[in-house]
């Protein structure tokens, strides 16, 4: 193993520099961290992570296999991001806050099923209205949220039946003297939005998808941008009808309609489950039901 410490290399009396631009080791910690492709069977649910960034690509994905691969700057990411996410549940729990993290609800529109996982529900101890909390670790925190993720939370607040919800924006360039962290207020109006785009993936007839995102740009990170792009289907894709279209919209409706039903499911379950803080939501229960 001595060329591991080689630093030069000798042409008579005198050394010049060897430049090495990537040794073996490095070489092999990242190829390490990067995962195998890992192929995948048509997904069986729409998750708020992918659906929110692209239905068009969550249909595909319940319809056909696909493989996708892991960088090892995504291995990286991710585990630290999971750090994080655990502290600031921590954090929450340890401030009073916290009714429940990692709560999964589901919602099934006709044969079409939805899923998701919110990082937290939070309990205000002076207005008691409940918040889903979403975190999101980056580098330099944005002035705004990306759509996606704003999306990403309301799908989790319909699901909920909470209408009040925050990203919380954690930078992994930790500052000092504090963390930098800010959060974000996210507008009711993107649950009206989600339900509309679950109303049309529920409503699709055979063969038809959802449209595309505006911009290619948007869908570079996506495992199905050349097939999705060229329509290259197991199937003949068509685009909307006015059909789905008009049911679509009347299937939203009835969506948003059962907001009241979720809410007091959600609560109903933290009651029964959560040992989290629940003295206010015990003490409250009516005021809390009915915000």
């Amino acid at each position: 193993m001595s060329h591991i410490f080689t630093t030069g290399i000798g042409t008579g009396t005198k050394t010049k520099p060897y430049k090495v631009t990537r040794d073996w080791i490095t070489s092999k910690v990242i190829s390490g961290l990067e995962g195998l492709p890992l192929y995948s069977e048509p997904a069986t649910t729409h998750r708020a992570s992918m659906f929110s960034v692209c239905p068009r690509q969550s249909v595909i994905r319940t319809r056909e296999s696909y493989t996708s691969h892991q960088t090892a700057s995504s291995t990286m990411y991710t585990s630290i991001g999971n750090v994080i996410h655990d502290l600031i549940q921590t954090s929450l729990f340890r401030s009073g806050l916290l009714l429940w993290k990692e709560y999964k609800a589901e919602m099934t529109v006709g044969n079409t099923k939805f899923t998701g996982s919110c990082d937290a529900i939070i309990i205000d101890p002076i207005t008691y209205d409940l918040s889903v909390i979403d975190i999101k670790t980056t580098g330099a925190i944005p002035s705004k949220p990306k759509v996606s993720y704003q999306k990403q939370i309301a799908f989790y607040g319909l699901l909920l039946g909470i209408r009040s919800m925050n990203i919380l924006y954690v930078s992994r360039n930790v500052g000092m003297p504090e963390p930098k962290i800010k959060n974000f207020t996210v507008d009711e109006s993107y649950i009206e939005e989600v339900a509309l785009d679950m109303a049309v993936t529920a409503c699709l007839q055979v063969n038809e998808l959802p449209n595309r995102l505006k911009t290619k740009s948007s869908c570079t990170y996506c495992p199905l941008i050349s097939r999705c792009w060229n329509d290259v289907m197991i199937y003949e894709p068509k685009s909307l009808t006015e059909s789905t279209v008009r049911n679509s919209e009347l299937v939203s409706q009835r969506i948003l309609d059962t907001m009241k039903t979720r809410r007091k499911k959600t609560i109903h379950k933290i009651l029964k489950y959560s040992n989290n803080n629940i003295d206010l939501l015990e003490k409250h229960y009516s005021i809390i039901l009915n915000k």
